[in-house]
């Protein structure tokens, strides 16, 4: 992920104002690797993308913004 900011932002037009709980809730994971997940220092497989692409209705080129242009 380029940019943990853009991610956050992201979350918050979805409405998310809990962002590491949601994360952690969308993801099943804990707290911890949500906000590390988050902050951009552990990566995000493949699938977590697909899920919060689903979840929050993202395009393609909104996702490839997010997690894959650098």
């Amino acid at each position: 992920m380029k940019d943990p900011e853009a991610l956050k932002q992201a979350m918050r037009y979805g409405g998310v104002k809990a962002r590491v709980t949601t994360l952690a809730q969308i993801l099943q994971c804990s707290r911890v690797t949500a906000r590390a997940k988050l902050n951009g220092c552990v990566p995000f497989k493949d699938f977590e993308i697909a899920e919060l692409a689903q979840y929050f209705g993202w395009t393609p080129e909104e996702v490839y913004r997010l997690f894959i242009e650098r």
